[in-house]
């Protein structure tokens, strides 16, 4: 079960691979995906040392990468 130690730690990823933009145009911001998952992993693979980076990367993949 996730705790909330694991819920602040993804929120940390989160918001140090969110990308904010100032351009008025485009109101959103965005999320840097590679570093988000390299980040990621390194707190899955030291909380597991069977995690699969690999199976991980795999599983990130969007249609038309």
């Amino acid at each position: 079960m996730l705790s909330r130690k694991h819920f602040v730690m993804f929120a940390k990823v989160i918001k140090d691979n969110t990308i904010i933009n100032h351009d008025k145009m485009l109101k959103n911001s965005t999320i840097n995906r590679i570093t988000l998952i390299s980040d990621l992993m390194n707190i899955f693979s030291k909380d597991n040392p069977q995690f699969d980076g690999k199976k991980f990367i795999e599983a990130c993949a969007v249609e038309g990468d």
